[in-house]
């Protein structure tokens, strides 16, 4: 299933990538969700994931704080760092500079927060945690593979975000095309009972959500 993501992202050129991803984010900034939330916990976007740096650009325009994940080795889990606004985090990340603004590269070839920033906590009771209260107004942006109409989603088998989503307490939005969102992963026997699903599933068409509930 994930060679069948990869197929068929490598036939979308890079203009009606961004064409998607503009209109992703268009439907993301129409989520009440979006303007209520007092924190945002995002991603640095991978070349095959939707390209999310408009929505931190706009968190932190508004002064909301943005959180972004390093995998913790140890752990098997990410841990959370909250970034301080880049001017033109696009370009930062196009170009290849997010080194100077104390970011590095991990083994995936991702570009992780270093300890310059401070590290927060999702789970409750946590130092630095959001808290129970303050849960309820933090949003999610999760990339994946694959999503569903259910909110199930395939990602990079690596079972972090999995993990991440079984104890995050806040509203969760996954982010995709329209071209990797099934109707069903659980009858292609991709969905473990462990797993959860995001809240709302965005797409460069639509926006999903309470199907579940």
């Amino acid at each position: 299933m994930r060679e069948d993501a990869r197929i068929i992202l490598n036939k979308l050129d890079a203009s009606h990538k961004r064409e998607q991803d503009s209109a992703i984010m268009q439907q993301l900034f129409a989520l009440d969700e979006w303007h209520r939330t007092t924190m945002v916990y995002g991603f640095v976007p991978q070349p095959s994931e939707v390209d999310i740096c408009a929505a931190l650009q706009d968190a932190w325009q508004r002064h909301i704080p943005v959180a972004l994940p390093r995998v913790n080795n140890e752990t098997r889990r990410l841990d959370w760092y909250r970034v301080s606004a880049i001017d033109d985090f696009a370009r930062r990340l196009a170009d290849g500079s997010l080194e100077v603004y104390g970011f590095a590269k991990s083994s995936y070839g991702i570009w992780e927060p270093t300890n310059a920033f401070e590290q927060v906590y999702v789970d409750e009771g946590s130092a630095n945690s959001v808290g129970a209260d303050a849960a309820l107004l933090s949003l999610a942006l999760v990339p994946g593979l694959f999503f569903d109409e259910m909110g199930f989603r395939v990602g990079h088998g690596c079972g972090f975000y999995d993990k991440f989503l079984q104890t995050y307490d806040g509203f969760s939005i996954g982010v995709t095309r329209d071209d990797l969102l099934m109707f069903s992963l659980e009858s292609a026997h991709a969905v473990a009972a462990h797993d959860q699903p995001v809240s709302c599933v965005v797409t460069n068409t639509q926006i999903l959500r309470d199907m579940w509930s």
